[in-house]
């Protein structure tokens, strides 16, 4: 039987082109516990993937530099984190400034 995973918890983040920003997230099951099983984790800036990576402790925590000539505004950050057995996948979207 397959648990849904409840969410991906992560925050907005505010920043400048060229900046070095740390994409901080944790997976929790349907019962707030931390999922600990290996998960393969999909990162996208504005629709397009920046990272793809695994996670074997329901923690993403990802560096990634802007690039320089990014505009400025609002994007979507898009943390998908894939099914594996047990757990169904999960999503979450939030949001980057640019200034």
């Amino acid at each position: 039987m397959n648990i849904n995973y409840k969410q991906i918890k992560t925050n907005n983040i505010t920043a400048s082109a060229g900046e070095l920003i740390r994409i901080h997230a944790q997976i929790i099951d349907e019962n707030n516990q931390p999922v600990e099983k290996t998960t393969p984790v999909n990162i996208k800036l504005g629709g397009r993937s920046i990272a793809n990576l695994n996670t074997s402790n329901a923690l993403i925590d990802y560096e990634y530099t802007l690039p320089e000539n990014i505009k400025s505004g609002i994007y979507d950050l898009l943390i998908q984190a894939g099914e594996t057995s047990g757990y169904t996948h999960a999503s979450t979207n939030t949001k980057i400034k640019i200034k």
